[in-house]
């Protein structure tokens, strides 16, 4: 039986990401992975659904080239002069997908991290088989083996009717109608992308808005938005039924009933959880329980990434293999903070934010106050014809409690708030910071000074 300091089960960025970190910290590391190196990031994800949106960003602003002066010299519209090649994109999307994983591929071999392939068993006193034929034991484990789309019993996939988010990026074909059952990030970004292809686009979610985790400030101001681009979105709106027939799906819905070529289930994810031993405690919704240092009740066994569920993101998962790593060789007690990670809604403009939305920090602290910019008082945005936008700075006396931006970049422009939140940063603090103008991220400055009633674009209210 072959001894190493380390195992991770499961290859995906927080996997894989755990194991590089380790290898490079001298430690002894096996990684298994049962399928494709990146797991459903890199392949199934956000690259594939991220190369999408650039392509479809990129068309629709050939539409607005007439806002900067610039007109077409010929009688033809517009629309007319560009179409998109799908199988183009596909080709685009599967070779930055294999060109990472190789990267990865090298990465791993680079660093010294053994790689084997196969689907991998772990016993409760640390012996991975493999295959069940291959034993590795460890002194120390880490469970990375990630989720699957979340399928409902009136849903079942068969990737043309009813389709996953895998299905989903396959661009197969574009339905000219097409129902998306979920309003969280990814159902609002692939509402983006099928409205873009030419889908006529309906969005179910049953919460009272879409994007339900999220600032309800920020979502307020980002769903007519959406809305404009053609995308109807029916919040507070449960299925009640579901037909199919040979070529398109009924929804009945209250009152009401639609027909749809095919309907897309973005309602969440499934972890994987076989070959982990059932004297793993979970939680009560079947995670993996783990506390702030992503310790398992078994000692020596963690877990990190989507099989948690503390945040089903990719760089939280790298994030937590980081904590894992540095306990480990500095026998500390570093904890993952979830609420010093950013995320980000891909869609045009973007939607980002770090630490806590208004409403929970309401919750949690009582009373706060909140300071804010838009991105009409922005020169920056107005030389680029993109005004709708907000930046949201939430606190309470001199501590940051939150940050969340929609805007064009929102999701390079919060990590200039990131640092401010992770190292405790005070606000009289970000004052004295400068920003370079004129930017898009000047706009986070201004919130911070709104919050002090001292922001020199904003107009105030005289005392």
């Amino acid at each position: 039986m072959d001894r190493f300091d380390l195992i991770v089960i499961g290859g995906g960025m927080g996997g894989y990401g755990t194991a590089i970190y380790a290898a490079k910290q001298n430690l002894k590391t096996l990684l298994i992975e049962k399928n494709k190196l990146g797991g459903t990031c890199l392949n199934r994800g956000c690259i594939p659904a991220k190369v999408y949106l650039e392509s479809i960003h990129r068309f629709t602003e050939l539409n607005d080239l007439s806002k900067f002066g610039i007109n077409i010299k010929s009688e033809q519209i517009i629309e007319d002069l560009f179409e998109i090649d799908l199988e183009k994109l596909r080709v685009r999307k599967e070779r930055i997908v294999q060109a990472l994983v190789s990267g990865v591929e090298r990465l791993l071999t680079s660093s010294g991290v053994t790689v084997i392939k196969g689907i991998a068993e772990l016993s409760s006193d640390k012996i991975v088989t493999v295959e069940k034929s291959q034993e590795f034991t460890a002194e120390n484990i880490i469970i990375a083996t990630g989720s699957e789309p979340f399928e409902l019993s009136q849903f079942k996939f068969d990737g043309k009717l009813i389709l996953s988010s895998n299905d989903a990026l396959d661009l197969k074909f574009i339905p000219a109608k097409l129902a998306i059952i979920g309003g969280g990030a990814i159902g609002c970004e692939f509402a983006e992308i099928y409205s873009g292809l030419g889908s006529d686009v309906t969005i179910f979610e049953m919460m009272p808005k879409i994007l339900p985790t999220l600032d309800t400030g920020i979502v307020k101001r980002f769903t007519p938005i959406l809305k404009k681009k053609g995308i109807k979105i029916l919040t507070g709106t449960k299925i009640d039924k579901v037909e199919k027939s040979t070529n398109t799906v009924l929804l009945k819905y209250g009152d009401e009933s639609d027909t749809f070529d095919s309907v897309l289930v973005s309602i969440g994810r499934r972890v994987n959880l076989n070959g982990v031993p059932d004297e793993v405690a979970k939680t009560d919704s079947g995670l993996i329980k783990v506390n702030g240092k992503m310790e398992t009740n078994l000692p020596g066994i963690f877990a990190v990434g989507d099989v948690t569920g503390v945040q089903m993101l990719a760089h939280s998962a790298v994030a937590q293999g980081q904590v894992v790593i540095h306990n480990l060789i500095n026998n500390s007690d570093l904890e993952f903070k979830p609420e010093h990670v950013p995320f980000v809604v891909y869609t045009s403009p973007e939607v980002a934010g770090v630490g806590y939305s208004e409403e929970t920090a309401r919750e949690l602290f009582g009373e706060i106050k909140t300071g804010n910019f838009t991105f009409r008082s922005l020169g920056r945005a107005m030389a680029e014809e993109e005004v709708n936008g907000l930046v949201k700075v939430i606190g309470k006396d001199n501590k940051i409690l939150g940050v969340h931006i929609f805007g064009k970049s929102a999701g390079e422009i919060i990590h200039s708030a990131v640092p401010f939140i992770a190292n405790n940063i005070k606000i009289d603090q970000v004052f004295k910071t400068v920003f370079a103008h004129p930017t898009l991220a000047e706009s986070v400055k201004e919130a911070f000074e709104d919050f002090l009633g001292l922001a020199i674009h904003t107009i105030s209210k005289r005392r």
